[in-house]
């Protein structure tokens, strides 16, 4: 059995062949092109997302500290904290918390969702006082993110704090404040 290739149809195939090889190699060279160019589109995208969200990060955390300054200017709020750590009134607690919550509703950094709470915390970990009502009078100087806080000025970041931020990643910013009493009694405040 044999086949009869005419001129023609051995022509027309080696056409189909010389040409399907460049077109072959054409396709493949873009198709690998293209696939670098996105690679780098992506890389390039989630870089400016990178650098984005680490400069929102050092505003808030930088507003957060400023936060914290200004709430210590305040001479009623410093007032009334000194008497809260020193005499451990529970007119003073009500009166500071109200204090507190009215700085804080009258500040910008709360007005947007970055931060969410004040606290006042001993040096032994008991939160004294706090904008957050669940958290007066426990003690969460065991929580490892907080022990390494307490006593510092400092602002840091953290993931899943339990207690405080479940879930969460958050900025947070810590002011010393010592008593005016004869044996000064040291507490942090910490903004979150």
């Amino acid at each position: 059995f044999r086949i009869k290739w005419s001129l023609s149809y051995t022509v027309v195939l080696g056409l189909i062949l010389l040409v399907s090889i460049p077109i072959s190699v054409m396709g493949l060279a873009t198709y690998l092109r293209s696939r670098d160019l996105m690679q780098e589109q992506a890389a390039n995208q989630l870089n400016t997302i990178i650098q984005t969200q680490s400069l929102q990060a050092g505003q808030i955390a930088s507003a957060s500290r400023q936060y914290l300054d200004e709430l210590l200017n305040d001479s009623l709020v410093k007032d009334a904290i000194d008497k809260v750590i020193t005499e451990s009134a529970d007119a003073n607690l009500y009166l500071t918390a109200y204090q507190l919550n009215g700085f804080r509703n009258r500040t910008p950094l709360f007005e947007s969702t970055y931060a969410d709470q004040i606290s006042l915390i001993l040096s032994n970990g008991r939160v004294l006082i706090s904008t957050k009502a669940e958290l007066a009078n426990r003690n969460i100087g065991q929580i490892e993110a907080i022990k390494s806080l307490l006593g510092t000025d400092t602002t840091t970041t953290a993931f899943n704090i339990p207690e405080l931020a479940p879930d969460k990643y958050v900025i947070l910013a810590t002011k010393i404040f010592k008593s005016s009493s004869p044996r000064p009694v040291t507490a942090t405040l910490l903004v979150s």
